[in-house]
C-alpha cells in the first residue's frame, strides 16, 4: 500500500476531476429514465382511451356522447403524447455528455472513476493482506523451529532427571497432592448441582451461558475455570450468586488478598468472602464444623497462587460436606510458575468438566510445550519407564489411573442423566400436531 500510494494519489486527482462529467452523464441518464417512465405512462393512457371506445363501439344501444366524449379523451391523451419519443430526445445530451467526459480524460480508456480508485486500493490491501498473512506463516514455523530446538534441549537437560525415579520420589509430596484432589474432584455430590433458569442467563453470551449453566449443574466437588478479570466474568459470576442465593445455598470467596475478597462482596459474587489463608485456616481448625452447610460452594480467586496442599485441604472439605470448590484460573502460564499452576494443568487435563468464561488467560510468557521438569508430577511419572518404579511410585500410578477411570465413566453418566433430563422437559412442552388416530 505504501509503494502504490503516489499511484493512488494520482488516480485520485484524475477521478476528482472526471467526478463533474460523470455527474453530467448520471444527470442526462436519470432525465432519460424519468421521460421514458412519463412516455410510457401517456402510451398506457392512450391505449386505455383506445380500449374504452372500442368498448363502447361494441355496445348496440351505446349514447352517442358517450362515443364523442370517448373519441374526445383520445384526442386529449393524444395531444398529451410527446411528438418525439425520449431516445430521440436524450440520444444527443448523453452522446455529448460522454464526449466531454473522454475529451477531459484524453480518451475513453483513460477515464478514472471513483470506483476504478476504490479497486485498485483494494487490490492493493489485499496484496498488503496475503504478505502479512505469508510473513505470519513464517514466523510461526520459525516459532514452532525454536520451540522444538528449545523443548530438545530442555530435554536433554533434564534427560538424566526425568528418567530417574530419584527426581519423581523427590516430588512424593506434590504427587500424593495432587492424586488428594483427584480423588476428591471424583466423588459425586448429589446437594452440588444447582440449576440456572434461561431467563437467568439471559443477558451473558451464548458461551458464557453454557459454561456457567454447566458448571452450576456439577455433580462433583472439584472443577476449574478459566476466566481471566472481565466484567463479562463478573456478571457470570453474579448470576450464579444470585441462583445460589434463590436457592438457599450459601457462597464463600476466597482471595489471595483481603482487599480482592472485599471487592467481591461488593460486586455480589458470594455471600461471605475471605483470604485463601484465613479459609483454609478456618477449615483445618474446625474439622468438627463445616462453614457452610451442604451444597454450597467455595470459589478461589487466582487458583494459581495457593499452596496446593491448601486446595487439597479445601478440596477433601468440600468433598466431606456436599460442597463445591471452583477453582478459578485466571492468569495462564507465568515465569516463574505460580505454587498451584502445575496442578491446575493437571486437573485441565484430568477433568473433562473444566470450562472457560471469556477469553482464555492469556500467558505472560510466549506460549510453547512447557519443559518436561516442570510438568505435573503425575504427568512426569507416567514418563517413567516401568523397570525404574518404585512399589510406591507403581501403587500412585494405579491410583491414578482407578481415578481416571472413575472421573470420566462418572462424567459420561451425568452427560447423558442431563440429556435425558432435558430430553423430558423438551418432551412434555411439546405439543402433538397428528394423533395415532388421525387420518
Amino acid at each position: 500500500m505504501r509503494q502504490a500510494a503516489p499511484h493512488i494519489r494520482d488516480l485520485r486527482q484524475r477521478a476528482d476531476a472526471d467526478r463533474p462529467y460523470l455527474i453530467a452523464v448520471h444527470d442526462v441518464t436519470a432525465e432519460w429514465a424519468d421521460a421514458e417512465t412519463e412516455y410510457e405512462a401517456a402510451l398506457r393512457d392512450v391505449d386505455w382511451a383506445r380500449d374504452q371506445l372500442n368498448e363502447l363501439q361494441s355496445q348496440t344501444d351505446v349514447d352517442p356522447l358517450d362515443l364523442a366524449s370517448a373519441k374526445l379523451d383520445i384526442q386529449l391523451r393524444l395531444m398529451a403524447l410527446p411528438d418525439t419519443t425520449p431516445a430521440e430526445r436524450y440520444q444527443t445530451a448523453l452522446h455529448e455528455a460522454l464526449a466531454a467526459r473522454a475529451q477531459a480524460a484524453g480518451g475513453v480508456d483513460r477515464i478514472i472513476s471513483g470506483d476504478d480508485v476504490d479497486k485498485i486500493i483494494a487490490e492493493a490491501r489485499s496484496q498488503d493482506d496475503r504478505a502479512v498473512l505469508a510473513a505470519r506463516r513464517y514466523c510461526t514455523q520459525l516459532r514452532g523451529d525454536l520451540d522444538r530446538a528449545e523443548l530438545a534441549a530442555a530435554a536433554a537437560f533434564a534427560a538424566a532427571e526425568t528418567r530417574s525415579a530419584d527426581h519423581i520420589t523427590a516430588q512424593l509430596d506434590q504427587l500424593a497432592t495432587e492424586l488428594r484432589v483427584l480423588d476428591a474432584a471424583s466423588r459425586f455430590q448429589p446437594h452440588r448441582p444447582l440449576s440456572l433458569t434461561i431467563s437467568a442467563t439471559a443477558d451473558l453470551s451464548p458461551a458464557t451461558a453454557a459454561a456457567i449453566t454447566s458448571t452450576a449443574r456439577l455433580p462433583f466437588a472439584v472443577t476449574v475455570v478459566h476466566a481471566q478479570p472481565s466484567p463479562e466474568r463478573r456478571t457470570a459470576l453474579h448470576t450464579l450468586h444470585s441462583a445460589a442465593a434463590a436457592s438457599e445455598r450459601k457462597i464463600l470467596w476466597c482471595s489471595p488478598t483481603r482487599e480482592q475478597a472485599e471487592h467481591a462482596i461488593t460486586d455480589e459474587l458470594a455471600d461471605t468472602a475471605a483470604t485463601i489463608t484465613e479459609t483454609h485456616a478456618t477449615i483445618t481448625s474446625n474439622q468438627s464444623q463445616s462453614p457452610l452447610p451442604p451444597g454450597s460452594l467455595i470459589i478461589i480467586d487466582d487458583a494459581a497462587t495457593a499452596d496446593p496442599a491448601v486446595i487439597a485441604d479445601l478440596a477433601e472439605h468440600a468433598a466431606a460436606n456436599q460442597s463445591g470448590l471452583i477453582l478459578l484460573d485466571t492468569t495462564g502460564q507465568t515465569w516463574p510458575p505460580k505454587p498451584a499452576q502445575r496442578l491446575l494443568r493437571l486437573l485441565d487435563t484430568e477433568l473433562p468438566w473444566t470450562t472457560t468464561i471469556g477469553a482464555p488467560p492469556t500467558p505472560t510468557v510466549i506460549n510453547r510445550v512447557t519443559q518436561p521438569d516442570l510438568d505435573p508430577a503425575l504427568t512426569q511419572t507416567r514418563r517413567l519407564h516401568p523397570a525404574i518404579l518404585n512399589e510406591q511410585l507403581r501403587d500412585s500410578l494405579k491410583r491414578a489411573d482407578q481415578l481416571h477411570t472413575t472421573i470420566h465413566a462418572a462424567y459420561q453418566r451425568h452427560i447423558e442423566a442431563t440429556w435425558l433430563r432435558e430430553r423430558s422437559r423438551h418432551a412434555k412442552h411439546q405439543t402433538p400436531e397428528l394423533g395415532i388416530t388421525d387420518d
